[in-house]
């Protein structure tokens, strides 16, 4: 799929429309039953409704998390459409007040589906990341820790999960005066297991470096102006066959490394390509995202 098609159209909107669902389905239906701490700032709405609740002694006749996730989020959006762009900004705005829609309505079982508090935490924190990758992956964002992340991203200091690790850490620091050690415990590993689950569903979070040996110069020229990577050559010669072949080597995203993969394979199906994941980058390197 290219990439003008994932980023917009049908692809983009159901890609959108299930990364948010999915993770507030996480949220309603597993984490809220067992009274576990959400990450980021769907975290940080569960901490404000109760502290709202305590002090001025009222309930809410509804779950309130969603309408104070909306309002945390306004300052995040005004450095989305500042140091982002436009487009994202728009996104991110429709796909949050998404997001909140659905928790606003998903309903949330009165019994807890699982009662295995490490069970919970692993499947919500698999289903969270996954659909907040998807959502990323298809560029937009619910807003929160995902904006803050793609900014570092964008300016190559750390992740999007990364940020929403630093972010969980205040939250997990109020949860262990209101709530047991336990329930602490396992709230984290979900927000582990979502991290990790975004980095590496977020296509263009993760670096691979690309070695192409092959006889056709146009895949130089479909990384130069189709993917706009640099590329370095240098020509080569079979030690068997004496044939002179063309060796490229490049850095790209692997949801670039989808794409090259795709068009080697028209333009030179004998071509000889290793894909090496590149966990460390020093130099200029573009993100995108």
């Amino acid at each position: 799929m290219k990439r003008e098609q994932l980023y917009s159209g049908p692809a983009h909107a159901l890609g959108v429309i299930s990364g948010t669902f999915l993770f507030a389905l996480s949220y309603k239906a597993i984490l809220l039953p067992l009274n576990f701490y959400n990450s980021g700032f769907t975290g940080i709405s569960q901490i404000i409704q109760s502290v709202i609740c305590a002090v001025f002694r009222v309930s809410f006749p509804f779950d309130a998390t969603g309408l104070i996730y909306c309002l945390l989020n306004i300052p995040i959006f005004i450095l989305s459409y500042r140091c982002i762009s436009k487009q994202f900004f728009e996104r991110s705005v429709l796909t949050t007040l998404l997001q909140s829609a659905f928790l606003a309505v998903i309903p949330s079982p009165a019994a807890p589906i699982l009662t295995d508090y490490f069970a919970a935490a692993v499947l919500a924190g698999a289903i969270a990341g996954f659909g907040v990758g998807l959502t990323l992956t298809c560029g937009s964002s619910s807003g929160g820790t995902d904006i803050l992340g793609l900014y570092f991203v964008k300016h190559g200091r750390w992740s999007v999960g990364k940020i929403g690790l630093l972010v969980n850490l205040g939250v997990y620091t109020y949860g262990l005066f209101h709530s047991s050690l336990e329930i602490i415990i396992y709230s984290v590993l979900y927000c582990v297991v979502t991290a990790f689950m975004i980095d590496r569903f977020h296509f263009q979070n993760v670096k691979i470096a690309a070695l192409i040996v092959s006889e056709s110069r146009e895949i130089q020229e479909f990384l130069l102006h189709r993917i706009r990577r640099g590329v370095t050559t240098w020509e080569a010669q079979g030690s068997y066959t004496k044939k002179p072949f063309h060796v490229f080597f490049t850095l790209i995203s692997r949801y670039e490394a989808h794409r090259l993969k795709d068009e080697i394979r028209r333009l030179d199906p004998d071509a000889f390509v290793v894909f090496l994941s590149a966990a460390d980058v020093v130099g200029s390197f573009e993100i995108r995202l």
